[in-house]
């Protein structure tokens, strides 16, 4: 039976690197059978947790009006999320730290969030591999411990500044092949 794959991406830049990523993922997983969503958090419109506390107690998972709510529900609904992103300033771009702040109203606000699996794919201008990457990674390797989610791996391409230089690495299969290791249910 296959999964349902929500893939997050958070490039402003048309035609990125890291959207190509997320598209060489997001194609070889329909090819193995899983249902995949792909949402632009770069084109959503998410207001800043203020850490008010409103979803401990209201019975939603966030209490603002703004595009986290229906984003939340499809994080819900699938049993993969996979973000793929450009490092900006070391970590996540904003748009997606964002959304990843608003995590916690899952924690808070008592849904069933544990169990599922996630995977990154980040890429970078720089060419220090070790360096650019090691925010984003952390931020990821807690993000998915504190949900209680397994990562499938991440993938990562250091030294790809212009649109298009992601075609002359391995990138794209490698995230292929990550894509391909998603077990069907």
């Amino acid at each position: 039976m296959s999964k349902k794959v929500l893939v997050l991406t958070s490039s402003g830049r048309r035609n990125s690197n890291s959207t190509a990523m997320a598209r060489a993922f997001a194609d070889a997983a329909v090819e193995a059978g899983h249902q995949v969503k792909t949402i632009d958090l770069f084109g959503l419109s998410i207001d800043p947790c203020t850490g008010c506390g409103g979803c401990r107690t209201s019975g939603r998972l966030c209490v603002v009006d703004d595009d986290f709510a229906a984003l939340a529900q499809e994080v819900l609904d699938a049993q993969v999320v996979v973000f793929a992103a450009p490092v900006y300033w070391y970590t996540f771009p904003a748009k997606a730290k964002l959304a990843i702040d608003k995590f916690v109203s899952f924690l808070w606000g008592g849904a069933a969030i544990q169990g599922r699996e996630s995977a990154l794919l980040a890429c970078a201008t720089e060419d220090d591999a070790d360096y650019v990457f090691a925010g984003i990674v952390t931020a990821f390797e807690c993000t998915v411990a504190h949900l209680g989610w397994t990562s499938l791996g991440v993938v990562l391409q250091p030294g790809v500044p212009e649109p298009g230089d992601i075609t002359r690495t391995d990138a794209l299969a490698r995230c292929a092949e990550l894509a391909r290791s998603i077990e069907s249910a």
